[in-house]
């Protein structure tokens, strides 16, 4: 059944070197329910057999606006962004998808009958492993977000996210220059920082593979932790930060004077060191999803790893 009273929804398909997982998802896509869907597809050079899969789903699905273009081949970030940034890509609501999860049949149409559609949805997920076996549902989604929280730490998974046309039409005006680390948490910012509702899901709408290559994979357990700290330490996570701030800063005429002038404040503080700037964080209401995470933040800003 296609549309069902709800509006058609175009999905983007970032690919490279997919082709263990790609067909399931595809399948899944293919699978949706009350929802008449398009599919974008942008494959960053995969040499695997991802063309070849993708290929043939065209091909089954011949009645289906379904359209394969090659990437700019500047990671994962890029590859997403370029498909919002598409000239032509239909004034539609649109869904991201990874290559290598599995989506429930109600994914879309239950995003898309979210109250007052916002600009920005998200939802949980069921967390799998590499077999979508040992299901567990994802961490719970915060009681608020906002732009504070946005600058410190992202809460919305990229490959749950379903975007208004409105939405579309702020990031392209909002599009960074530069590079970022990752597309969903630049979304996020932009669309916080702009004033613009979001809306997680508690229920979740798919099946969220962990294989050992995914870009940063379930942020939950001792290990994931582990790694998130050491990022922190290294300088990852302080050369994540100054390239968002730096995206945000391109856009800054987008966004509420309230959250322009906590991203000017925020930008002079990285790098700085000692107990004031903590001070500072805590008023403007910068700090992480959980409290270990928002000590490790406070530990290494004190300290001016970031």
């Amino acid at each position: 059944m296609r549309g069902n009273g709800l509006p058609p929804v175009t999905v983007l398909l970032a690919t490279f070197d997919g082709a263990r997982h790609l067909r399931p998802q595809l399948d899944s896509i293919a699978a949706q329910r009350g929802v008449d869907w398009a599919l974008r597809v942008s494959d960053d050079g995969s040499s695997d057999g991802t063309m070849d899969i993708l290929a043939a789903f065209a091909d089954e699905h011949a009645d289906r606006d379904i359209r394969i273009v090659t990437g700019p081949k500047r990671g994962v970030a890029r590859n997403f962004l370029s498909m919002i940034a598409a000239p032509d890509l239909p004034p539609a609501p649109v869904a991201l998808s990874d290559q290598d999860d599995v989506w429930m049949p109600d994914r879309l149409a239950r995003a898309l009958s979210a109250p007052g559609f916002p600009m920005l949805y998200g939802s949980a997920t069921m967390v799998c492993d590499e077999h979508l076996e040992n299901g567990r549902l994802s961490r719970p989604a915060p009681p608020a977000t906002g732009f504070a929280r946005a600058l410190a730490q992202n809460v919305i998974a990229g490959n749950t996210m379903v975007l208004s046309v409105a939405a579309c039409q702020l990031l392209r005006r909002a599009m960074p220059q530069g590079d970022i680390p990752f597309h969903d948490w630049w979304i996020y910012q932009i669309i916080t920082g702009a004033g613009q509702r979001v809306h997680i899901d508690a229920e979740p709408g798919l099946y969220y593979r962990q294989h050992g290559r995914n870009t940063l994979g379930d942020p939950r357990g001792a290990r994931a932790m582990l790694s998130r700290l050491h990022k922190a330490f290294d300088g990852d996570y302080g050369k994540w930060l100054a390239q968002n701030t730096a995206a945000l800063t391109e856009a800054k005429d987008l966004l509420t004077p309230e959250n322009r002038a906590l991203l000017a404040a925020f930008g002079r503080d990285l790098g700085r060191a000692g107990p004031a700037r903590i001070l500072r964080m805590k008023k403007s209401g910068i700090h992480r999803e959980s409290l270990t995470g928002t000590i490790a933040l406070y530990a290494v800003a004190g300290l001016g790893r970031i």
